[in-house]
């Protein structure tokens, strides 16, 4: 009898550990993005190593970082080496075109993951961040120059 209790006391004890450490393997954080092209975005999609993925629509040329699209799944702790595929849809002169690139996550701490966005560049580039910050923040991670949603139009910092 007292063999049968310790094996159900040890049940109730582990089995709650081992599920908190399996979903603490993730973080749940939204999507969105930012166009500093000066062509629309038609649509994106983001997958990454583990296999989560994610899409959003339009961003009008100059604008992001309103809307939010829920959900993509991304490793609680950064991984050296980890990376994200872009895919981006738009029309230009009355063609589709659709872009592909895949490009490397910075590292990123959990505590300070609550989006993951993405920008896409004048110079055609993408990049992505995992943050909590947006643009126009002090410590937001894309400054200068490459932040300017239209060329030649410093951002302001509107938020310390």
């Amino acid at each position: 009898m007292k063999a049968v209790l310790i094996g159900f006391l040890w049940l109730f004890t582990a089995l709650p550990h081992a599920a908190q450490g399996k979903e603490s393997r993730e973080l749940t954080v939204n999507l969105s993005g930012y166009n500093h092209t000066d062509h629309g975005v038609g649509s994106y999609e983001v997958t990454l190593q583990n296999g989560a993925t994610a899409g959003a629509g339009y961003l009008d040329a100059g604008q992001g970082g309103g809307g939010l699209t829920c959900c993509l799944s991304i490793p609680r702790v950064w991984q050296a080496g980890m990376t994200a595929n872009i895919v981006m849809h738009t029309i230009k002169n009355g063609k589709d075109i659709r872009v592909e690139q895949t490009v490397p996550v910075p590292k990123y701490a959990a505590g300070d993951a609550g989006r993951f966005v993405v920008h896409f560049l004048h110079d055609g580039s993408y990049k992505v961040f995992v943050t909590k910050y947006s643009l126009g923040h002090r410590k937001y991670p894309l400054s200068g120059k490459e932040a300017e949603l239209e060329p030649g139009v410093p951002l302001e910092i509107i938020w310390e």
